[in-house]
């Protein structure tokens, strides 16, 4: 399923990213002179949530680095309108510095020619797209319906540097959020309920009583971090039931977190919370349910996510 394969390339990529440049895997030399470049130009101006389009540019990035190429988007730095859906969150800063470090790639402005070459197969190879000579490519098709070469892709990018981290006011918001409410860095679990626009898939995984039973695998994590995307009768019956059962645990709610009670840009929330959840020391994720049913659940050391063991949970 593309959501799945999303996810899996996600952690590929996520797991390769290093800070420094990234190393160019064609040498200078078996191209010549002539610059290579790729536009990332969704079809029919596809919108879409904050971590879709970071690991479609993770994608790119890594693409542009396989082939020693220049990774360019629409808008450059200023146009995060153009691929964040307004269904996640009612305000856009159009500014990608928002939310991202710019001053990496991909975030330049669009290398447009006439001699740019069209890419809209969905079926078509993005690891050979410069063998026909081409020095400028358009991609323009949903990536993640390159099914065919995706898991590929994860392959060949590892360790090339391709990451597109999150900018360094999303991390301070993340650090403020465990200041003001007491967390220790290393020390907290979090849960992420993933369920008002998946019901297909999560409405299984989030049973308020899969979630309890859940966190019942962590007993030596004291405090707890939810996020949720919910019906409000949901959150409400969630805080009373892990409240209930675990009186002795402290659970802060996101709704109930002075760091975002201001804040009308879910984006920025939604970051914070992907890093919160990152270095959570265990995690009950919903945010993709394998089979429709099982929530992933992770032990973490805290080395971000090296030395997870993470299993699907079936209560």
């Amino acid at each position: 399923r593309p959501g799945l394969m999303r996810s899996l390339l996600l952690t590929i990529l996520a797991t390769s990213s290093v800070q420094g440049l990234w190393r160019r895997h064609v040498p200078r030399d078996m191209i010549g002179s002539t610059e290579r470049h790729i536009n990332f130009i969704p079809l029919n101006a596809t919108k879409a949530g904050l971590f879709d389009r970071r690991v479609a540019f993770e994608m790119i990035n890594g693409l542009a680095a396989y082939h020693n190429a220049i990774p360019h988007l629409m808008g450059g730095p200023h146009r995060a309108d153009l691929y964040l859906a307004e269904k996640h969150s009612e305000f856009v800063n159009p500014e990608w510095e928002t939310y991202f470090d710019t001053s990496r790639p991909p975030f330049t402005d669009l290398m447009l020619s006439p001699s740019c070459k069209n890419v809209t197969d969905v079926n078509e190879n993005l690891l050979t797209v410069f063998d026909d000579g081409s020095t400028c490519i358009n991609i323009k098709m949903n990536l993640f319906k390159n099914l065919k070469h995706y898991t590929n892709y994860g392959k060949k990018f590892h360790d090339l540097g391709a990451g597109v981290f999150f900018a360094s006011e999303i991390h301070e918001k993340f650090n403020q959020s465990l200041r003001s409410n007491g967390f220790e860095r290393g020390a907290y679990g979090g849960i992420h309920i993933r369920r008002k626009d998946r019901m297909e898939l999560n409405s299984v995984c989030t049973q308020i009583e899969k979630v309890v039973d859940g966190i019942s695998k962590f007993p030596e994590v004291k405090t707890w971090y939810v996020n949720y995307y919910a019906e409000d009768e949901y959150k409400a019956e969630l805080k009373e039931s892990l409240r209930a059962t675990y009186p002795s645990k402290k659970f802060v709610f996101e709704d109930e977190d002075e760091t975002f009670m201001d804040e009308k840009d879910n984006y920025v929330v939604g970051a914070a919370q992907y890093i919160r959840m990152w270095n959570a020391v265990a995690a009950y994720e919903t945010h993709m349910c394998e089979n429709d049913q099982a929530a992933w659940v992770c032990r973490r050391t805290m080395e971000l996510s090296h030395g997870d063991t993470c299993t699907h949970y079936h209560s």
